[in-house]
């Protein structure tokens, strides 16, 4: 039976004649065996499930082990309708800057940046990325996937964003999704566990780094901090911000009035329109996303009192550039 299985993960999920939805059901239920033995606990590095892909024309190293690259492998890439909501942000300050302003050169922070997908994606299409990844491991891979494209224009920090500078106990993740580690302890209950602390800075002391025109933060519970040290940043630069939103969580805000207190008085709040009215995520609609990639936002109103959303923070001169649908898919 082992020998069976070994033939099917080594073949079958990389079978290019096979459908694709096809192979993702195998792969998954092989990555739930494979967690089940201790392959993910122990933090091996299963071979047979390490892939490589392109990612809108660009390589990127991954595996099936791993959530987010998982998503990557089969759809073409994690949280697609976001990922496309960013790039097609980053094109309309494009036409904002060139018809607007002598400096036309663009900026992208990407606050928790993982294993590199939303830096990768954007340096493509803007002249500089930042991109802060504190965990040491998975900025490692981060760090690879920018020599593998021989991207010059993404520097890695490795460091986190927060209030003010300092060093903070941190919580990395152990199980299939590298993207929930946190400095919030309250994610041990997600399974993860301490490695130690690790260094953050504010924002606002990053004086000698390009001022962000658009910025991803994605930092599972501690984005109130982090904003807070971006306040002057803000007020200067007043980029476009993505923020993932964890509600009830001890680090997070509170409620919407306490999110919009951190930000400049005349940003506005949106979200991606993936709930119903009763606040239940749509999800035939968001399950085709996956694949076609397509978003649509509306204004955001509905403070909840837990799960998680990503809401836009758009400055008042861009609202009616700010992109609220795509009719296609840019990856």
């Amino acid at each position: 039976m082992r020998r069976v299985e070994s033939v099917i993960r080594d073949r079958l999920i990389w079978c290019s004649w096979l459908p694709r939805k096809i192979r993702r059901k195998i792969a998954k239920r092989l990555v739930r065996k494979a967690s089940a033995h201790g392959v993910i606990g122990n933090n091996t590095f299963d071979s047979a499930f390490v892939f490589t892909t392109r990612i809108n024309e660009l390589h990127y190293k991954g595996t099936l082990l791993d959530a987010i690259d998982f998503d990557i492998y089969f759809y073409g890439a994690f949280e697609k309708p976001l990922a496309n909501f960013l790039i097609e942000t980053a094109l309309a300050l494009r036409a904002k800057t060139a018809s607007g302003s002598n400096n036309t050169a663009l900026t992208f922070w990407d606050v928790g940046a993982n294993s590199g997908q939303h830096a990768l994606l954007l340096s493509r299409y803007v002249e500089t990325v930042h991109a802060f990844e504190p965990h040491p491991a998975i900025a490692n891979l981060l760090e690879d996937n920018i020599s593998r494209n021989q991207l010059q224009n993404i520097t890695l920090h490795r460091f986190g964003l927060a209030e003010r500078d300092t060093s903070l106990p941190f919580y990395a993740p152990c199980g299939t999704n590298r993207g929930i580690g946190s400095f919030d302890k309250a994610s041990t209950a997600k399974g993860n566990r301490l490695v130690g602390n690790i260094a953050v800075r504010a924002g606002d002391s990053l004086d000698t780094l390009h001022h962000p025109d658009l910025i991803k933060i994605d930092v599972e519970g501690f984005e109130k901090s982090a904003l807070k040290g971006l306040r002057e940043t803000l007020i200067r630069s007043r980029p476009v911000i993505v923020l993932e939103v964890s509600y009830g969580r001890e680090f997070s805000f509170a409620s919407r009035r306490d999110l919009l207190g951190c930000l400049p008085s005349d940003y506005r709040l949106f979200t991606f329109d993936r709930r119903r009215d009763d606040g239940r995520k749509t999800r035939r609609r968001n399950a085709r996303a996956k694949w076609n990639g397509l978003f649509s936002i509306k204004p955001f109103v509905d403070w909840r009192e837990d799960s998680q959303d990503d809401l836009i923070a758009c400055p008042k001169e861009f609202i009616t550039r700010l992109p609220l649908r795509n009719a296609h898919s840019i990856i």
